[in-house]
């Protein structure tokens, strides 16, 4: 049993004493890869998203948004399909118009027309679609980078696509399909009150809307699906109502609110949501909600089933964003979803900015902390899962830093992958007699940290 293997396992403990020993290791969790945007000032990174196997080699492949991108016009924006392999360039797709802001945000929902490809949807949310700063969503096949649908702001000002996510098949037709944010939405009465919008991912059709209730509210800042919190059959979603300081869990039957969970103590909470598994153990999965701006910034994790805090991750320095962006997945390979968080103000490290933390979804302790490399600003700025991209059996993240300074380059932007293979392990109890079982479990540090267990008699 080697100190890397990231499994629970139980040994029997037959020496006349034993004790456990500390000392620094530099195995952990290792960089994969990191790619950098070739030109300043484009944003590289501003948004990520895992889409699967494009090109078939077995190694899942990722989207990188790049809404300040000139190529076309002043930032009408760009997106890089990008392998998981070997970085290579599977496909380039530029945006149209001027300060249209094309890869503002980008998804995977998956193969939406059927063909065996995955394919991608990327977000311009200030285009004119439909009036100034209408925005646009646009979904691309995978096979050959055609625009397979259009789905247009249906006004000035709305700004479709500010924030979007993949959602699973919501009206049943075998197809994943996509929520969009449009927070600026008027309506008679109600200025910026704010909507989501729920897009089939076959065609692009609107399927449902869900609307902001209060003016200025910025209803639709951030979206993400989450568990049937009425079990009425259907897929209920997070939504963000930043101005406002609260998020609202929405019944995706008839856009009922089923609960507001408002801010404890202000800052920006509501900013960022997410779906991060069942903390709870009731059965549901539970809710995120971020507030970077607050304090050293704070990342909340609620019950769904009662809007009830069940724990809370606050940064570790001043002013450093932390809940800047959530994902979640079971890295720690121990049957609970873990939180991956990041703070990209954090400054502990001179000369940089940004770090990203994994927290546990058992014990609620953070497993492990990512920091910002040399030149690197906002590290962490947008997150996204993988599945295993290096070989290890163990998923895999990317993280950007769209500041990111080249050399004779301001702010080209760069994009890392990591593996979470190898979370060390800790022993429990700490302390222990012939006889006695012992466990070794993922434990906490930071990067460079090494633990070995010493059995001595």
């Amino acid at each position: 049993m080697g100190i890397g293997d990231r499994r629970r396992y139980a040994l029997r403990c037959a020496a006349s004493m034993a004790c456990l020993t500390a000392v620094s290791e530099a195995r952990g969790q290792a960089e994969i890869f990191e790619i950098f945007g070739g030109v300043s000032n484009i944003n590289f990174g501003h948004d990520l998203a895992s889409i699967g196997d494009l090109d078939l080699d077995g190694v899942p492949d990722f989207i990188v948004g790049i809404p300040n991108d000139d190529v076309t016009a002043l930032d009408a924006g760009a997106v890089e399909v990008l392998s998981g392999a070997n970085r290579s360039l599977l496909w380039r797709v530029l945006g149209s118009s001027t300060l249209g802001y094309f890869g503002r945000s980008v998804a995977g929902p998956g193969d939406l027309d059927c063909d065996g490809f995955v394919d991608f949807v990327v977000a311009a949310p200030y285009v004119d679609s439909n009036g100034t700063d209408a925005g646009a969503i646009t979904a691309y096949s995978g096979l050959n980078a055609r625009t397979l649908w259009v789905a247009n702001g249906s006004g000035s000002f709305q700004y479709l696509g500010y924030s979007m996510v993949a959602i699973g098949d919501f009206n049943g037709d075998g197809v994943n399909d996509l929520a969009a944010g449009a927070p600026w939405r008027d309506s008679t009465g109600k200025t910026d009150h704010g909507a989501v919008e729920v897009r089939s991912g076959r065609d692009g059709a609107l399927l449902t809307t869900f609307t902001g209730t209060t003016a200025f509210g910025l209803f639709g800042i951030a979206v993400d699906e989450c568990a049937d919190v009425n079990a009425d059959g259907v897929m209920d979603f997070i939504i963000g109502e930043q101005a406002l300081n609260r998020a609202h869990l929405v019944s995706g039957a008839d856009g009922s609110i089923l609960r507001t969970i408002n801010a404890p103590n202000g800052g920006t909470f509501g900013a960022v949501v997410a779906n991060v598994g069942d903390w709870s153990l009731d059965g549901l999965d539970d809710v995120a909600i971020g507030s970077p701006a607050e304090g050293n910034g704070y990342a909340r994790i609620y019950d769904s089933s009662n809007g009830l805090l069940v724990t809370t991750v606050v940064g570790k320095s001043g002013g450093s964003r932390l809940g800047a962006a959530m994902r979640c997945r079971d890295f720690s390979a121990d049957g609970s979803p873990d939180l991956l968080v990041s703070a990209p103000f954090d400054s502990r490290i001179p000369g940089t900015f940004g770090s990203v933390e994994l927290v546990s979804g058992r014990t609620f302790r953070r497993l492990y902390t990512w920091q910002a490399k040399a030149n690197d600003d906002d590290f962490g700025f947008a997150l996204a899962t993988s599945d295993d991209m290096n070989g290890d059996d163990a998923p895999d993240f990317l993280a950007s830093s769209p500041l990111h300074d080249r050399p004779a380059l301001n702010n080209n932007g760069a994009v890392r992958a990591y593996t979470t293979g190898r979370l060390y392990l800790e022993i429990l109890p700490r302390s222990f007699t012939p006889g006695n079982t012992i466990a070794l479990q993922v434990g906490e540090g930071k990067l460079g940290d090494l633990w070995m267990i010493a059995v001595t008699e």
